[in-house]
């Protein structure tokens, strides 16, 4: 309950091939911040990339100063008010992360590679 009840998750995985807990997090409308790595990378937009679609804040660097700057940029969000925290918590819990979904974007990929659209994933 920890988790349903925070502000934001910190996931600083060095590797994580799939993970569930920004998956929880996002579903409690916790905002994950989380190494860009493996499944995180793949279930988290970052927001300051994306602030219209955003659900989590990224950082690439694993290091002490790279979690901190990946705090201090959650802190920036955190400070434009409940109402924008608000829209952000309820774009996350409603992201869809169902095998529905997943189907589809692999219908897509295969679908664009048939018509010679080679993408790199």
């Amino acid at each position: 309950m920890l988790e349903a009840g925070a502000d934001f998750f910190l996931m600083p995985s060095r590797y994580e091939p799939c993970g569930l807990n920004q998956l929880y997090s996002l579903r409690y409308g916790t905002l994950p911040v989380a190494r860009k790595t493996g499944g995180l990378a793949d279930s988290i937009i970052d927001l300051d990339e994306n602030q219209s679609e955003g659900t989590g804040i990224l950082f690439e660097r694993m290091s002490g100063h790279g979690i901190l700057e990946a705090v201090e940029r959650s802190l920036r969000w955190y400070e434009q008010g409940e109402q924008s925290m608000n829209e952000i918590r309820t774009r996350c819990m409603n992201w869809d992360s169902t095998w529905q979904r997943s189907a589809q974007s692999y219908l897509a990929l295969y679908e664009s590679s048939i018509r010679g659209n080679y993408v790199c994933v």
